[in-house]
């Protein structure tokens, strides 16, 4: 039941003298005791919307006898306008001024004599005077060993039956157990009589999380957001979360806006996953979340449906996965604080991707108005084009670069082209790989002529030092990069076996995904395949060994580029004539009864 219907069902509730149990139920930290406390003390001012005059709220949390919860009772009995207000000597001697006040002082005299006996007669004796009083009962699973469910719900019973109160009880029943769980489950239909669930929305819960709490509005908006996005209806949980994000925002106040989005979102998962753990992935499993997954790794995901069900959570919550930093924040949730100097390690990094990803945002929005308007002048488009690409050349790529010079030549000529370029090359001399043409020819982009001899130039630096086998391990990720492939292209072929039959597991999975990479591109560049012939030439040598390895060279299909497509489309065709004739028969189908005539329609008819 959502929250604005316990509210209703609450209102209704107090609006009567009416001695009635009313049962609110609710997992642990949803609200339940704060959704009651603030609807009954919002309508205390109001006779009408509440009946009764006297109202007290009893927290049975190691309570383990009748005598405590009478005790409990009187000392924090108040009156109606100042139900939710703490507990004083003043609020008491209100409850005590009333018309009972002779009674009750002389009674309140015998707790000065001494011993139980006469400290529970005195008690019994007061709580004849609890007459006509809303009286609210929290924590029964919290409850002490010495006493029963059952025994609490036949006071409650007593309460309602003999003394006409209104009485309320809040509890989580699924975290009762044994003889408690049983009795309450016994006793619910016979003592209470309105039972409702408490199950707000994580939207709800969100907003009750946030209520009340210091901070700022902006920075609350993005926790509940996030935990919106996770399903967390925990108000404590969302609050702990809430601790820590405001503890680390002043760390972050000197790097880009998007950097405390990131780290927010990443901090209300872990943050989920360690306060209740019982609800969410364990920590272990988002910490293995890595960048790539192997076929074999997905495949075993899919056959566990617990790891395919929070795979495709953290795939909706747009977490991609765990890196360095994330490891630090994940310690500090652990550890319940963060450091600044770790902090910084990391968020320099991160700090410089929110940047470039602005940039492109900012780009792409002056690319926008040249697509997709005919409003704008020629002179505002290209203007905002030029400002924008200026501004962050360092972020921006040979692609993004040569796009506008082609537009600008185009259509003004060759000044702020020029310059253009010029600011590009000045913001990415020395940086590795920036000057590279392979993936731009691979995606069909031309350089104008008389930038690639400058071009040519800016790449013609030292080559990488890096060892064969580090080129192996690099082309996946650098397969871009000309000079790493360059360098591979010339690797002679006894190295790609050497290479190929030493490696395993992970490693051997990373070269095959670099050597295969360019397999299906129409129109590779020449380094891409010098290496994909050479290493064709190294598995055939392998496959040579026997016939297992034979099968295993041929899955990567370089070995039948050397032979070619025939060979390939052979070979494929006979793989699925061997698959459909070990495929079971159809059974075969009952002759078809001849279709009925029709008489055709329309033109066809004529």
């Amino acid at each position: 039941m959502s929250t604005q219907l316990v509210k209703d069902q609450i209102k209704a509730f107090l609006k009567t003298e009416t001695p009635e149990v009313l049962c609110i139920r609710g997992n642990w930290g949803t609200g339940k005791t704060y959704n009651w406390q603030t609807t009954v003390k919002a309508l205390r001012k109001d006779p009408k919307a509440v009946a009764l005059k006297e109202y007290a709220y009893v927290s049975l949390f190691g309570v383990s006898s009748i005598t405590q919860i009478k005790a409990g009772i009187l000392q924090n009995t108040v009156v109606r306008d100042k139900i939710g207000d703490l507990i004083t000597s003043e609020t008491v001697s209100e409850v005590v001024s009333r018309g009972e006040k002779g009674l009750k002082t002389s009674i309140l005299k015998v707790f000065s004599l001494g011993g139980s006996g006469i400290f529970d007669a005195a008690l019994s004796a007061l709580s004849l005077l609890s007459t006509n009083q809303i009286i609210c009962f929290d924590d029964l699973e919290r409850k002490g060993a010495g006493i029963s469910a059952g025994d609490i719900l036949g006071f409650m019973s007593y309460l309602k039956e003999e003394r006409r109160c209104k009485v309320v009880l809040l509890l989580n029943d699924e975290a009762l157990k044994g003889a408690d769980k049983d009795q309450f489950t016994s006793y619910l239909e016979k003592v209470v009589d309105i039972n409702l669930r408490f199950a707000p929305t994580p939207a709800e819960s969100a907003k009750i999380a946030m209520d009340g709490v210091a901070g700022a509005d902006a920075l609350k908006a993005m926790v509940s957001e996030r935990s919106v996005k996770l399903g967390i209806d925990n108000v404590r949980v969302i609050r702990k979360i809430f601790r820590l994000v405001a503890l680390i925002e002043p760390m972050l106040k000197d790097y880009q806006h998007g950097v405390l989005k990131s780290v927010v979102s990443s901090i209300v998962l872990f943050g989920w996953c360690h306060f209740q753990p019982e609800l969410s992935p364990s920590t272990e499993y988002v910490k293995q979340k890595g960048l790539w997954e192997t076929a074999a790794e997905r495949q075993k995901k899919k056959e566990d449906p617990v790891a395919e069900k929070w795979s495709q959570l953290l795939r909706s919550y747009g977490y991609g996965h765990t890196d360095e930093f994330d490891l630090v924040l994940m310690q500090g949730v652990a550890d319940g604080y963060f450091e600044q100097d770790k902090i910084d390690a990391h968020a320099a990094a991160l700090h410089k991707r929110e940047q470039a990803s602005e940039a492109r945002r900012e780009l792409d929005v002056a690319w926008d108005k040249f697509h997709y308007s005919f409003r704008d002048s020629q002179d505002e488009v290209l203007g905002t084009m030029y400002d924008a690409f200026m501004k962050n050349a360092e972020f921006h790529n040979l692609g993004a670069v040569t796009a506008l010079i082609d537009l600008f030549r185009e259509l003004e000529g060759r000044e702020r082209a020029d310059k253009m370029f010029e600011r590009f090359v000045e913001t990415h001399e020395g940086i590795p790989g920036a000057f590279d043409t392979s993936s731009m020819l691979r995606f069909g982009h031309e350089i104008p002529e008389d930038m690639k001899e400058r071009i040519v130039e800016l790449n013609a630096g030292e080559a990488p030092k890096l060892t064969v086998d580090e080129l192996f391990l690099k082309l996946e990720r650098d397969g871009f990069h000309s000079k790493v492939a360059d360098r591979l292209a010339e690797v002679p072929v006894d190295e790609y076996v050497r290479v190929l039959t030493s490696y395993v597991g992970e490693d051997l999975a990373k070269i095959r995904r670099g050597l295969t990479a360019d397999l299906n591109v129409i129109n590779p560049n020449e380094a891409s395949i010098r290496i994909m012939e050479r290493a064709g030439e190294a598995l055939t040598i392998i496959a040579k060994e026997s016939g297992f390895n034979a099968r295993r060279a041929r899955g990567w299909r370089l070995i039948q580029r050397l032979e070619g497509p025939k060979v390939e489309q052979e070979e494929e065709e006979g793989v699925a004539a061997v698959a459909a004739e070990r495929a079971p028969k159809p059974a075969r189908p009952a002759p078809a009864k001849p279709a009925a005539k029709r008489k055709p329609r329309g033109k066809a008819a004529e």
